[in-house]
C-alpha cells in the first residue's frame, strides 16, 4: 500500500506473512548432524519513505525505512519452541510498467533485516535476513 505525500515521494507500508515447514541440521559433534523438523513463521510489518520518477510507462523506484517483524520457529522433534519481536531496516527497490491507465507489470525487491534478542540457547545472537522478489499484474484503484 503506498500513499503520495508528493511528485515522486510516497509513504509505503503493508503486511507481509511468510510461512513453511522444513528440515534443519544442527552442526556440531553432540548433535551428530541428524535432521529435525521445522516450521517457520514471520510476520512484518514495513514503514518506508518511497523515491520514484517516471519515464513515460516506466516508473521505477527505491527506498527504505524500518520494519516490524515477529519471528517463530518450532522443532517439533526437540520440543523447542522460540518467539522474538523486534524492529528492523526495510529495503525496496523495483519498477513498475504501466499497460494502460488501469493496469500494470510490478517487479519488486525487498530486503528486511532484524537481530534476534531471544535466540536459542544454541546461539547467542542471530540476524535474520529475508529477501523477496516479487512480480505481479496489477489493477489500480483510483479516488478521484
Amino acid at each position: 500500500m503506498c500513499y503520495v505525500l508528493m511528485k515522486n515521494v510516497s509513504i509505503y507500508s503493508g503486511l507481509r506473512y511468510l510461512s513453511c515447514n522444513g528440515e534443519t541440521k544442527i552442526a556440531g559433534p553432540e548433535f551428530q548432524e541428524e535432521k529435525y523438523n521445522l516450521k517457520f513463521t514471520m510476520y512484518s510489518i514495513p514503514l518506508a519513505l518511497i523515491y520514484s520518477h517516471s519515464f513515460k510507462n516506466i516508473h521505477p523506484f527505491l527506498g527504505g525505512g524500518i520494519s516490524y517483524n515477529i519471528y517463530r520457529e518450532k522443532w517439533d522433534q526437540l520440543g523447542i519452541s522460540f518467539e522474538d519481536k523486534n524492529l528492523g531496516f526495510f529495503l525496496i527497490a523495483g519498477a513498475e510498467y504501466f499497460i494502460s491507465r488501469r493496469f500494470s507489470l510490478k517487479e519488486e525487491l525487498n530486503l528486511v533485516q532484524f537481530l534476534l534478542k531471544k535466540a536459542l540457547s544454541l546461539m547467542k545472537m542471530l540476524t535474520l535476513e529475508v529477501l523477496s522478489f516479487l512480480l505481479g499484474y496489477l489493477f489500480i484503484f483510483s479516488c478521484t
